[in-house]
């Protein structure tokens, strides 16, 4: 048996529907959110909670045809969604994407970036240039570009609003061979904490979420290898991984009013994974 046969195993009765009794329909009322990286895993989960909380959402991936099934998915389940092909790393795309949620839903109050790219594991000193520069662009140039630019949609509201940011708990250096993936992402860390400065007399509250290993494709490496699983599992006090929905419900608090006194923290939720740099 596989190892990510093993796990799912280990986590049968961890599957979760996502009418659960105890999610909201009303929370999101008026909202509208723009989730990137959206179309599968955390992003996507993150858009199917906001939307049965009764967000409109705006996803995008890089790919149309996932967009299409992604939003096949959100509306049979009666979430008002739209979606975009988008490659975060173009200005073009990205001012499509903003573009979207003005003419589908009027405005934007939320804006959840969950990217990132990992395209080589292997420790830090072992990253070839092309390598490094591809993993920042996506995971740090790009986040801070499209907070910045989505920011004075936000404003238009004048009410406040929210931003959040995904991470990893490999930013806090236990993952050896997540080298310059780990890097970027702390660095995303340090990029919430300045902005959620800077916006803070704004209303505007700016998270961040680090995950430990989800169920999700961009987890595959480590769920096919079994020294990377064993590692992983090991450092995991309990002993097992996430499934997408629990990063969406720790999401879905934190874009909510919920949170509205909560800004510029790090919420780990890898559990109980050490989380010290």
């Amino acid at each position: 048996m596989s190892q990510s046969k093993t796990l799912k195993k280990t986590n049968k009765d961890l599957s979760l529907v996502s009418g659960a009794k105890y999610i909201s329909k009303n929370r999101f009322d008026g909202k509208v959110a723009v989730i990137t990286g959206s179309s599968y895993g955390i992003g996507y989960s993150i858009a199917e909670r906001l939307g049965l909380e009764g967000c409109k959402v705006v996803i995008c991936s890089r790919k149309q045809e996932n967009v299409d099934v992604a939003l096949s998915k959100l509306k049979k389940q009666n979430i008002q969604a739209a979606g975009v092909q988008c490659h975060i790393s173009n200005a073009n795309d990205r001012e499509k994407l903003y573009k979207k949620a003005l003419e589908e839903f009027g405005g934007i109050n939320i804006f959840v970036s969950n990217v990132g790219v990992n395209p080589k594991i292997c420790p830090v000193l072992e990253c070839q240039e092309s390598e490094w520069d591809k993993t920042f662009d996506v995971n740090l140039k790009s986040p801070y570009l499209l907070a910045k630019e989505i920011l004075p949609y936000i404003k238009r509201n004048n009410n406040g609003g929210k931003m959040l940011f995904i991470s990893s708990i490999s930013a806090f250096g236990n993952i050896t061979e997540f080298g310059a993936y780990s890097v970027s992402k702390c660095a995303l860390n340090a990029l919430t904490k300045l902005i959620a400065g800077q916006l803070a007399e704004d209303n505007i509250q700016v998270n961040c979420i680090a995950p430990g290993l989800v169920d999700t494709p961009f987890a595959d490496a480590i769920f096919k290898t079994a020294r990377f699983y064993e590692q992983t599992i090991n450092s995991t006090p309990m002993r097992r991984y996430a499934e997408p929905h629990e990063i969406a419900g720790v999401a879905a608090f934190l874009v909510s009013d919920d949170a509205s006194y909560i800004t510029g923290e790090i919420i780990v939720a890898a559990g109980g994974m050490s989380s010290r740099l």
